[in-house]
């Protein structure tokens, strides 16, 4: 049986912690992951998120991770899309590789925009 795409991100949600932009702002020393391609990070960020599109995140996590963080296999990482699938199913691929503190924030980039106005 074929699901659609939105079914999956659902079943995925199921797996994966989520967390809510205010929740976000009271975590220490996590690591903010734009996973939105570059032509949408050009129309707009969250300061200090660094940018790792979707496609090539498995291959650039650990580099990112060594380059920024004293303890990369323990470093708390947040994740964000424009409106959090592509979050979700990012966060579910760096569980799936052994990243443990990993989370998608709920809403993606949208949500920031609508909390901070």
């Amino acid at each position: 049986m074929v699901i659609t795409s939105q079914d999956y991100v659902l079943r995925v949600k199921q797996n994966i912690t989520e967390i809510t932009w205010a929740e976000f702002t009271t975590k220490d020393k996590i690591l903010l992951i734009d996973v939105r391609e570059p032509q949408e990070w050009a129309d707009g960020y969250v300061d200090g998120a660094h940018c790792v599109p979707r496609g090539v995140l498995e291959m650039k996590i650990a580099a990112l991770l060594e380059q920024h963080v004293d303890t990369p296999e323990t470093q708390s990482i947040a994740l964000y899309c424009r409106s959090g699938a592509r979050s979700a199913l990012a966060t579910q691929s760096l569980m799936d590789m052994g990243y443990q503190n990993v989370c998608s924030i709920t809403g993606g980039y949208q949500a920031y925009l609508k909390a901070s106005q």
